[in-house]
C-alpha cells in the first residue's frame, strides 16, 4: 500500500491565494518569462510552488493547460502534483470549472518516450549520425535526451531541434 503524499489534507481546500509563501516562493510561483529550475530540499514546498505556478499559468497569463508539460523523475510524484494542482484548481473561485487533466504530466522517461512515438517516421528515416532509428534504438535515443532536459539550459525547443534537424 502506498503511503499517502499528503500530510495537511485541509491545505487542499484553501484558495491558493490564502497558502503562505515565502518571498522566494513567490518569486517562483509568479515567474512568467522562460524555463525555470526549482531547487530545494525536501519538505521545503517544491511541490506546491510549481503547482501554484501551473494555476497561476493558466489563471493570470491564459495559459492553455494542454500547454503545459509537467516533468518528474518519478510516476508519484507525477501524479501527487497533478493531483494536487486539479485540488489547488477546485477550491479557486475562477478555476474551479478548469479542467487540468489535459495537461501533460509524466516522467522524463515517459516524455521522451512519447516524442519518439510520435515522431517515429520522421526519426526512422533520420540519419544525422548515421544511425537508422529502428525500435531498438529508442533506448539509446532516451538515455542520451534525458541528460539534455536534466540541463537547466537547455529548453524544449533546444531538444527538439536536437532531435529533428
Amino acid at each position: 500500500i502506498e503511503p499517502p503524499m499528503v500530510e495537511n489534507v485541509a491545505e487542499y481546500s484553501k484558495s491558493a491565494d490564502d497558502i503562505k509563501l515565502t518571498f522566494a516562493q513567490k518569486q517562483a510561483v509568479n515567474h512568467f518569462e522562460g524555463n525555470m529550475l526549482i531547487n530545494a530540499g525536501a519538505g521545503s514546498g517544491k511541490t506546491t510552488v510549481v503547482s501554484l505556478r501551473i494555476l497561476n499559468l493558466i489563471k493570470n497569463h491564459n495559459v492553455d493547460p494542454s500547454k503545459i508539460a509537467l516533468l518528474t523523475f518519478t510516476n508519484a510524484a507525477s501524479k501527487e502534483m497533478s493531483d494536487r494542482v486539479q485540488l489547488y484548481a477546485n477550491a479557486d473561485e475562477q478555476l474551479k470549472d478548469v479542467d487540468v487533466s489535459n495537461m501533460w504530466s509524466g516522467t522524463f522517461n515517459k516524455f521522451c518516450e512519447n516524442i519518439i512515438n510520435e515522431h517515429y517516421e520522421e526519426l526512422k528515416s533520420y540519419s544525422r549520425s548515421g544511425i537508422d532509428i529502428t525500435p531498438e534504438t529508442i533506448e539509446e535515443i532516451e538515455n542520451s535526451i534525458v541528460p539534455l532536459i536534466k540541463d537547466k539550459h537547455q529548453s524544449i525547443n533546444q531538444i527538439y531541434d536536437y532531435l529533428f534537424r
